[in-house]
């Protein structure tokens, strides 16, 4: 069985690499921490890094702060702010994000459905580009299922869709799928692998297609 998945993930990067020929491979390292204050509230901070145009470009990199909040057993509230700095065309971009989410979790015996809607607002710290101080709103949508064999794996599967409000757009501009796997060691530390498929949709042509591996880890006390 081992030798099984080792075959199915070198043949899924081998395929990735092989597309990203034409499109892009991208690597993105997460890391963070999270506070549990009490049963109901959590606090974070998360800091990442990204590799684009086939892992040769470190095009992106951020620092994250939030708080979460139980509102019901099945629906939580979470508010997060990131400042973060990406290389777009011709400009180094120098952004603030400001994510409010809705999220929604069924647990059952084997598996659990999460269904979180998010509003984000990003703003130009930087006037170094035309209209860069033109904030641009964003309203994301993601569905996950995670499925529950045991207490340490954990296997996900999700899709997400953007919408941009932006009067050049005013549609659907983004896609991405996410598969991974998550292995909580103990308590305290939880480690995630995922493969992921970002496709644009309705924009220029210089945006393409994106395969990522995302490999995150995280603090929990």
């Amino acid at each position: 069985m081992k030798a099984k998945k080792s075959i199915f993930i070198l043949s899924f990067l081998f395929v990735c690499i092989s597309n990203a020929q034409t499109n892009d491979m991208q690597l993105w390292l997460n890391a963070g921490a999270r506070k549990l204050v009490n049963n109901k509230t959590s606090l974070d901070i998360n800091f990442g890094t990204r590799f684009a145009e086939n892992l040769t470009w470190r095009n992106y990199q951020f620092a994250q702060i939030g708080f979460k909040r139980k509102l019901l057993p099945l629906l939580s509230f979470a508010l997060s702010g990131r400042v973060y700095q990406s290389e777009e065309l011709e400009y180094s971009r120098y952004k603030f994000r400001l994510m409010i989410d809705i999220k929604l979790n069924k647990k059952l015996e084997f598996i659990a459905f999460n269904f979180r809607t998010r509003y984000q607002i990003d703003r130009s710290l930087v006037d170094n580009y035309e209209s860069a101080f033109i904030p641009v709103h964003k309203w994301r949508n993601r569905f996950e299922l995670e499925f529950l064999p045991n207490r340490l794996l954990r296997p996900f599967v999700s899709g997400e869709v953007w919408y941009d409000f932006r009067p050049m757009f005013r549609t659907f501009n983004n896609l991405r799928l996410r598969s991974g796997l998550s292995y909580k060691m103990d308590k305290h530390h939880t480690y995630a692998i995922a493969f992921i498929y970002d496709k644009p949709l309705n924009r220029y042509n210089i945006y393409t297609n994106s395969y990522v591996i995302n490999c995150s880890y995280q603090l929990t006390f």
